[in-house]
């Protein structure tokens, strides 16, 4: 759908509603990033040896648009976090 089309179709202040709900319930990338980040965590404290930390769901979420070396951190950090689960675990 075009700007102009949308614009015809719902008002500013529908916009705006739409705005503050995004605010307070992402919808999009955001929150498939969550979900996602989340699952991981699932899978890795159910693969994860006894003895070693739980994994949180932050290990597994990314950050994007705040720095090109803050997201090369978080991939690193992702892969460090996975790399950490025993390979036997996974089989």
């Amino acid at each position: 759908m075009s700007v102009g089309e949308a614009q015809s179709k719902i008002s500013r202040q529908e916009f705006l509603d739409w705005i503050v709900f995004d605010r307070i319930d992402p919808i999009g990338r955001e929150r498939q990033d969550l979900y996602f980040a989340q699952l991981s965590t699932i899978i890795a404290n159910s693969n994860r040896d006894a003895t070693s930390k739980a994994f949180k769901v932050q290990d597994f979420l990314i950050e994007f648009g705040k720095s090109e070396k803050l997201e090369e951190d978080s991939t690193q950090k992702i892969m460090t976090t996975l790399n950490s689960i025993p390979v036997g675990k996974w089989q």
